[in-house]
C-alpha cells in the first residue's frame, strides 16, 4: 500500500493549554505530510511546515487513515497530544497474509532506521500573564501499528531527567501519561531496557487491547523485552504480549529480536522499591493480560502487585516477585493473584517455572489454575479432583497435575482438532484486535463441572480481554461464550443451488460436535443414548444436525414448512448440508436445523442438547416475477438442491462486542 505521504489525509490535534488559550487544528494534504503537520502545531518544533493550513481550536488531535507512515526522524511529542489510526491492527486484519503485510485497515507508522518513533516529553510549561504553568503531557495513542525503531542511547536525558545510562525504548520512551489503546507495537529493539517501551520515573502508562510481538532487548544483562517500567505505576485493562525475542515475529522490521538473555529476560519488568511513607505510586494493577509464547520470561516484578483475569502461560519462566528489593511503607511486598492461569511455563531444562523469589507470606493467590510443579504459593490441598486438575486448594486454586496424560494438557496444539485435548485452545484471534487463548469443554467431560477453568473464578468484571460480557466468572482472560439459536436465510432463483450463510455469531466459543466411529462417547448417538431424540440425531454430521420434524414444530413457523415437501442430506463435511424439496417451486419456506455443540451436548436436560437454526428459504421465479407464497406457488415435477454453507473450519471470527 502506498505511503501516506502525498496522500489526502485529516489531523485533528488536541493540545491541552492555559485556561483561555488557543492551540491549532491542522488538516494535511497537498503539500502538508504528517511532519509538516507537526512542525506546524506543536510548540517549539523545528522542520517544514509545508504549506500547511492552521484554524483555531481548543485542543490538538491528530487522525490518520488506512496506510503506511515512513517517519524520517523521531517524532517528539512535547505537549498533550491524542493520534489516532484507523481501526485494525495487523493480527486482526482479515486480509493481512505472511507476518509483516500490512492490512486494508491498518495505520502503520515506522520508525526511522537507526532510532525511535516516539519520544514523549514529561510537561509543558506556559506562560499567561506572566505566570508560568507547568502541566504534565498527556498523550494518548490508539488505533496504530508502531513497526521498528532501534535504541541504545539513555533516553531520561532528552527526557530532562538524570541519566544514568541503559535506558533505551526502542519504539517509545515516555516521560509523560501515556495510554495506548488498540495499539500494537512490533519489531523494536532496545540495547539494555524496554525492547518496545521505556517508561521513565515520574511517568504513567495504561494498555488497554495493546499488543507487543517480536521485541527485543540486545544485551545478555538487559530486561523488559516488551515494556520497562521506572518507578512509575502501570494499569492494564486488556493486552497481549507474545513472540517477544522471536525474530520471525519482527517482520517487516529489520532490527534484531533475540534476547541474549534467555530466561534471564522478562518480557515485563516493573522495577522500584517504594519510598518509606509514599503511597500511590509504584503500582501495578494488571487484568485481562495474555503473556504467551514468549522466549523469555514473563514478569519481573518488584512494585505492588495485583493481577487479574490473565494467561501466563508457554513461556520460558512466569513470574519473578523480587520480595527483597520490592517494599512498601509497611515493609511487605503485597501481591494479589486471583482468576488467573500460571501454567505450562517451562525452563530450558524442560521444568516447570511458574513463580519464583515469591515470598508466600505477602502473596495472596485465589481461584486461580496452577501447575502443582511450578512454585507458586498455594495453601492446603484439599479434595482430589478429576480429568484435567489434581486437586483445589484452601483458596479454590485448581491445581494441574504435572503435565503430561492428555487430559491434563493446557494448550491445545495448533491446527488439532476438535476431539484433541487442551483446556485452552491456541493463541489466535477469537474476537476483538487481541490474541487470547479461548477456553475449551473437552470431548472427555461429562458435565460443565469437569472443567478447571469455567466457572470457578470469583469477582469478575463484566467483559473478558475481548470485550465480551459473561455471566459466568471464569479463570483466565476470555470468559466462555456460549451457543445461542439464530436464523439463517437463503435467497436463490427458483431451481438453481444457493449457498449461504455461517454460524458465527450463533456459536460463540463452542465447536460443532465431531462425528466419530462407533463406540466412541461422543458419537450422536452417545449423547442422545435413550432420550427422545435419540432416533433424530444424525451420527454421521457435524453438530448431529437433523431437520426437525413437523410433529415437533407445529404451526409456530411464520409460513408453511418445508418438511413434507423435501429432504435434507449431509455430504460427510462438516461445512454443507442439501436441502431437496419434492418439487421444483419458488417463494418462501422455513425449516429448523438442530445442531449439537461442544458445550450444548453437557445441558443437563438429555432432550435440550442443541441449539436451533430457523433457516429461511426464498426462492425467485426464473422469469424474475415477484415471489408467491409457498403454499400456492408449487408447479413442476423437477428437483431443486439449496445448498447451505455453514463454514465453520475457515470462517472468520466476529469483531468487537459480546452476543
Amino acid at each position: 500500500m502506498e505511503s501516506l505521504r502525498g496522500r489526502s489525509l485529516a489531523l485533528i490535534f488536541f493540545w491541552a493549554l492555559g485556561m483561555g488559550a488557543c492551540a491549532d487544528t491542522v488538516t494535511v494534504g497537498t503539500g502538508c505530510t504528517f511532519e509538516n503537520a507537526l512542525a506546524s502545531v506543536l510548540p517549539n518544533t523545528s522542520g517544514s511546515k509545508g504549506s500547511c493550513k492552521t484554524t483555531t481550536s481548543s485542543t490538538i488531535s491528530i487522525t490518520l487513515p488506512a496506510g503506511e507512515v515512513d517517519l524520517t526522524q523521531t517524532a517528539v511529542l512535547n505537549t498533550s497530544v491524542t493520534i489516532s489510526g484507523a481501526g485494525d491492527l495487523s493480527n486482526s486484519d482479515a486480509t493481512t497474509g505472511t507476518i509483516g503485510s500490512l492490512g486494508s485497515n491498518e495505520t502503520r507508522i515506522v520508525a526511522p532506521a537507526g532510532q525511535r518513533a516516539f519520544l514523549i516529553l514529561p510537561s509543558t510549561t506556559t506562560v499567561n500573564s506572566g505566570v508560568a504553568n507547568t502541566t504534565a503531557n498527556v498523550v494518548s495513542l490508539s488505533a496504530l501499528s508502531i513497526v521498528g525503531g532501534t535504541a541504545t542511547d539513555d533516553c531520561t536525558s532528552a527526557l530532562g531527567l538524570a541519566a544514568v545510562g541503559g535506558h533505551n525504548g526502542g519504539a517509545i520512551c515516555n516521560g509523560g501519561q501515556l495510554s495506548l489503546s488498540n495499539v500494537e507495537v512490533r519489531g523494536a529493539s532496545a540495547q539494555d531496557e524496554g525492547g518496545g517501551l521505556y517508561s521513565a520515573s515520574g511517568s504513567t502508562l495504561t494498555l488497554g487491547t495493546t499488543s507487543f510481538l517480536g521485541n527485543a532487548v540486545l544485551s545478555a544483562q538487559g530486561n523488559g523485552a516488551a515494556i520497562y517500567i521506572n518507578h512509575a505505576p502501570l494499569t492494564v485493562t486488556s493486552a497481549t504480549f507474545y513472540a517477544q525475542c522471536n525474530p520471525q515475529a519482527a517482520a517487516p522490521a529489520t532490527a534484531p529480536a533475540s534476547c541474549p538473555g534467555g530466561a534471564q529476560t522478562s518480557v515485563l519488568a516493573d522495577v522500584g522499591a517504594f519510598t518509606s511513607g509514599a503511597s500511590g505510586n509504584n503500582v501495578a494493577q494488571l487484568s485481562d493480560l495474555t503473556i504467551s509464547g514468549n522466549l523469555a520470561a514473563a514478569i519481573y516484578d518488584e512494585t505492588d502487585l495485583s493481577l487479574q483475569n490473565s494467561d501466563i502461560v508457554n513461556n520460558l519462566a512466569g513470574l519473578s516477585l523480587n520480595a527483597s528489593m520490592g517494599k512498601s511503607s509497611t515493609g511487605t511486598l503485597p501481591v494479589s493473584i486471583s482468576n488467573s492461569i500460571i501454567a505450562d511455563n517451562v525452563d530450558a531444562g524442560g521444568q516447570e517455572s511458574d513463580c519464583q523469589n515469591v515470598n508466600a507470606g505477602n502473596t495472596v493467590m485465589t481461584f486461580s489454575l496452577v501447575t502443582d510443579q511450578g512454585g507458586c504459593p498455594l495453601g492446603t490441598q484439599t479434595a482430589s479432583g478429576s480429568l484435567g486438575f489434581a486437586a483445589t486448594d484452601v483458596n479454590d486454586n485448581v491445581v494441574l497435575a504435572q503435565s503430561g496424560a492428555p487430559e491434563q494438557t493446557l494448550i491445545q496444539a495448533a491446527g488439532a482438532g476438535v476431539a484433541a485435548p487442551g483446556i485452552l485452545a491456541p493463541l489466535g484471534n477469537y474476537g476483538g484486535s487481541l490474541l487470547t487463548h479461548k477456553p475449551r469443554y473437552l470431548l472427555s467431560y461429562s458435565a460443565r463441572t469437569d472443567s478447571p477453568i469455567m466457572g470457578r473464578g470469583l469477582g469478575c468484571a463484566n467483559a473478558d480481554a475481548r470485550g465480551d460480557k459473561s455471566s459466568a466468572c471464569d479463570i483466565g482472560a476470555d470468559f466462555y461464550q456460549f451457543p445461542v439459536s439464530g436464523n439463517l436465510s437463503l435467497t436463490g432463483t427458483e431451481g438453481q443451488s444457493v449457498t449461504s450463510a455461517n454460524l458465527t455469531a450463533q456459536l460463540g466459543d463452542s465447536d460443532l460436535l465431531p462425528y466419530d466411529g462407533a463406540g466412541s462417547q461422543w458419537t450422536c448417538l452417545y449423547v442422545y443414548q435413550n432420550t427422545a431424540l435419540t432416533q433424530q440425531a444424525q451420527s454421521t454430521a457435524p453438530g448431529c444436525a437433523w431437520v426437525v420434524p413437523d410433529s415437533l414444530t407445529g404451526t409456530s413457523l411464520a409460513t408453511e414448512t418445508t418438511n413434507t415437501r423435501g429432504s435434507v442430506a449431509f455430504n460427510g463435511t462438516q461445512d454443507t448440508l442439501t436441502y431437496t424439496p419434492n418439487q421444483k417451486f419458488y417463494g418462501t419456506a422455513n425449516f429448523e436445523v438442530r445442531l449439537t455443540t461442544t458445550s450444548s451436548m453437557l445441558n443437563p436436560d438429555p432432550n435440550n442438547r442443541f441449539i436451533t437454526e430457523t433457516v429461511l428459504v426464498s426462492e425467485q421465479p426464473v422469469s424474475g416475477l415477484t415471489s408467491q407464497s409457498l403454499s400456492g406457488a408449487m408447479d413442476g415435477t423437477t428437483v431443486g438442491a439449496l445448498l447451505l454453507t455453514i463454514g465453520f473450519g475457515s470462517r472468520r471470527r466476529r469483531q468487537g462486542g459480546r452476543s
